[in-house]
């Protein structure tokens, strides 16, 4: 087993510290997690475009974004084509983000990113809240620089947890286990 170099470890801390949330000062304006998923039609799929050296290493957006929606589908949700297409007024979308850094002759530390966003009625300006994040799974990885697919598994990873939030959200309310 070879040693883990200072650089590795200090990209990786970095990493966490960029992408970390900042601590609540407040009460939560908007409330997240599974049961903001309830009534939701389906969602649109958006996949962040990827740096250069990412695509160099084998990870495309368009083959991350074919990987999330046939996951998606394959558990019976409804992927919309357009926000245009979905009824929903809240316009739901899933977004995927991969973010990082290279640590030179060594691979990529990256944050992974699902969010689940939608359009949200402000109860106390009865305005829209564009764009709220309400459902989230995050983690960071290291991968190696030959081969940036591997992160792929990763990804699938948070989106199998929002596949098990959306079923359990939408499951008849006697059934939920």
């Amino acid at each position: 087993m070879t040693a883990i170099r200072p650089t590795l470890v200090l990209a990786c801390v970095g990493l966490l510290i960029v992408t970390a949330p900042a601590p609540a000062s407040a009460q939560q304006f908007i409330a997240t997690g599974r049961d903001t998923l309830r009534q939701l039609p389906g969602v649109e799929l958006l996949v962040e475009p990827l740096e250069p050296e990412f695509e160099r290493a084998g990870l495309t957006a368009a083959a991350l974004k074919q990987t999330v929606d046939a996951r998606l589908r394959a558990a019976g949700i409804l992927v919309y084509d357009s926000q245009m297409a979905n009824p929903s007024v809240a316009k739901p979308f899933l977004y995927v983000q991969v973010s990082g850094l290279t640590v030179e002759q060594q691979g990529f530390a990256l944050a992974l990113q699902v969010q689940l966003r939608q359009t949200l009625r402000s109860p106390v300006t009865d305005s829209n809240v564009v764009n709220a994040m309400t459902w989230e799974r995050q983690t960071v990885v290291f991968v190696p620089e030959k081969d940036a697919r591997a992160v792929v598994p990763e990804v699938e990873t948070l989106v199998a947890a929002f596949v098990q939030d959306w079923r359990a959200a939408h499951e008849p309310r006697g059934n939920v286990k």
